[in-house]
């Protein structure tokens, strides 16, 4: 039941959200014991008070790990710059882009313990980039594991 309503909180509310609706309850589970309290009363109210403290600190956890997942998300989503390609000319503007990884793709490595590490050319990769350059912009990148 845990795991169900946290995967439902996680998919309807936002941290901050969250944050708002659990505040006066997370409040409530660290306010101290009054000493003018009877003795049932004293006992009913710290009986309570540790109840509530590992659901309290269970939420704590929870929205700090979201944050710290929603703030490392976020790295991936929003790009990293106002523009990841700077604008084609305006008689290019009907041209299509096409992104090449170059490891793998259009080189590879080869290593061999009498000469090391060597890099490639695949072979035929000259006239394939230079047919793709008639009917697309060609943007060559190198993707990072």
């Amino acid at each position: 039941a845990a795991l169900g309503a946290t995967g439902y909180v996680t998919y309807a509310y936002s941290v901050d959200e969250v944050d708002q609706m659990t505040r006066e309850f997370r409040k409530n589970s660290k306010l101290p014991i009054s000493e003018d309290l009877s003795g049932f009363e004293k006992f009913k109210a710290m009986a309570y008070s540790e109840t509530v403290k590992v659901p309290a600190a269970a939420i704590d956890l929870y929205l700090d790990v979201r944050s710290q997942i929603e703030d490392q998300i976020q790295g991936f989503v929003e790009p990293s710059s106002e523009k990841l390609l700077p604008d084609l000319p305006p008689q290019e503007q009907h041209v299509f882009t096409i992104v090449l990884d170059l490891n793998e793709t259009l080189v590879y490595s080869d290593w061999k313990r009498e000469r090391g590490w060597r890099t490639f050319k695949r072979p035929g990769v000259d006239a394939f980039l230079e047919h793709l350059a008639k009917f697309y912009e060609v943007v060559v990148c190198i993707l990072i594991n």
